[in-house]
């Protein structure tokens, strides 16, 4: 207890210390403070937020403080000495239990194909401490995989697929995302159910795409001594076809690139499809001419450069990002195959209920 109270205090004297500097080197601060709006409360929160320049300092210091004292630990990160892990919580449980429901609708109305994943907290339990109070994710999936698959053209439970490979590195160091070697795993996996023979891997050769990323996990833990991330891809040996990627956001605003790996424009991760986005289409001319739905979340985007070499259209939909409008148009046109993939974190903690109702055939 002593050692904590110590790292305590050093924390408390290095927050203040920066307080301070930050206020004397800006000069800003009173007249933020007077410009900005609310009460005393939170014109002062507006106001330091624009004057600390060493809020990003302080938060790596404390968090180096913490490791010095033997914490693991923080804001729900676990730091393995490999990488960081984030703990799924879940917080509400019925949650987890209306989105099913709501799959379980979109899945009596058009009989989808569906795959659920964990995610790392739940393969990679044997880094963390024994001590961590982990969610029953394999129990979970298998409840949910029992409970679509009567309504479903096939259900496939990612668990023992990635759990077989977990001494591979499936997941990023820095990143909750899985990496390009899971979605090759995927990719394989879900040939049968989406008519496709896959290429073995020795059609592909693993090309470094970006050094030194970090994601949104070292955003939040702050600490040097992690590895930042090396983002590879396996790229086919041989490819004559050509691809464009257009992002449609919330709000309409449309961007496009001319490889499934764009590095300009793009940053860490994100060289994967160009990131996240509400709506993502992939066009392959050279590919079979089918089309493919997929709904899902960001584990989703690792397997798609792969389906592409099979799908001469792919329209992938985060319905949690998109306006009713949007999912509307989506849900007007005819697709050959449609696929629900989502990893157990955004099942559990995310409402998809508004967005697969609007998805719903009227």
């Amino acid at each position: 207890m002593k050692r904590y109270r110590i790292i305590t205090l050093i924390y408390i004297v290095l927050l203040f210390g920066g307080l301070l500097g930050s206020l004397t080197l800006t000069g800003h601060y009173f007249a933020d403070f007077t410009s900005a709006e609310g009460c005393i409360g939170a014109k002062t929160e507006a106001a330091l937020r624009q004057n600390l320049p060493l809020r990003d300092a302080l938060k790596q210091w404390k968090t180096t403080l913490l490791m010095l004292g033997g914490v693991q630990e923080t804001d729900g990160i676990y730091f393995t000495g490999e990488g960081l892990i984030e703990n799924l919580t879940v917080a509400d449980e019925t949650l987890g239990e209306k989105n099913l429901a709501a799959l379980q609708d979109y899945c009596r109305a058009t009989e989808p194909y569906v795959l659920l994943l964990p995610s790392a907290c739940a393969i990679s339990s044997d880094l963390l401490p024994e001590a961590a109070l982990l969610f029953d994710q394999e129990s979970w999936l298998g409840n949910a995989i029992s409970a679509l698959s009567p309504l479903c053209s096939e259900v496939q439970n990612g668990y023992p697929l990635l759990q077989e490979h977990s001494g591979s590195r499936l997941f990023y160091r820095t990143d909750s995302r899985p990496t390009q070697l899971t979605g090759y795993l995927l990719y394989r996996a879900l040939a049968p159910a989406l008519d496709y023979y896959p290429y073995a891997k020795d059609h592909f050769t693993n090309t470094p795409l970006r050094y030194d990323c970090t994601g949104d996990l070292y955003a939040r833990w702050s600490y040097d001594k992690v590895r930042p991330d090396v983002v590879t891809a396996l790229l086919p040996l041989s490819d004559p076809r050509s691809y464009t990627v257009t992002h449609t956001a919330a709000d309409g605003a449309v961007r496009s690139f001319s490889t499934l790996y764009p590095l300009e424009g793009t940053t860490g991760m994100d060289c994967i499809l160009g990131g996240p986005a509400a709506c993502i289409t992939v066009s392959a001319e050279g590919s079979v001419s089918r089309s493919l739905l997929l709904l899902g979340d960001e584990n989703a985007l690792c397997v798609i450069p792969y389906l592409a070499l099979h799908y001469g259209s792919i329209t992938y939909v985060d319905v949690t990002r998109c306006t009713p409008d949007l999912l509307s148009s989506v849900a007007a046109r005819r697709y050959d195959r449609t696929l629900l993939l989502y990893g157990a974190p955004t099942l559990l903690n995310t409402d998809l209920t508004p967005g697969f109702s609007a998805l719903l055939p009227d």
